[in-house]
């Protein structure tokens, strides 16, 4: 045990650090290629889908212009020139 502690206090505390630093690397490294390679699958996959007519694209429903507010003119005339700005 006493040569641990003094391995740690000696000058190679510093490449024990240096090589725990690249281990970290390394692991977000492949944490990083890993949701690379996830995303690429998910995106195969919803490619396929969209090809083969699994998937439908929708449209933005109506905005429906006699709302309580009025129309959509009066409502950006109405509008100050300046919000919040100096």
């Amino acid at each position: 045990m006493e040569n641990f502690t003094n391995f740690l206090t000696s000058s190679k505390k510093s490449e024990v650090l240096k090589m725990n630093r690249n281990v970290i690397i390394v692991i977000v490294l492949v944490v990083l290629v890993l949701l690379t390679a996830v995303q690429a699958v998910q995106l195969s996959s919803l490619k396929s889908s969209i090809s083969a007519g699994k998937v439908s694209v929708g449209s933005a429903p109506a905005v429906s212009s006699t709302g309580s507010a009025g129309s959509g003119a009066a409502n950006i005339n109405s509008l100050p020139d300046m919000v919040g700005g100096c």
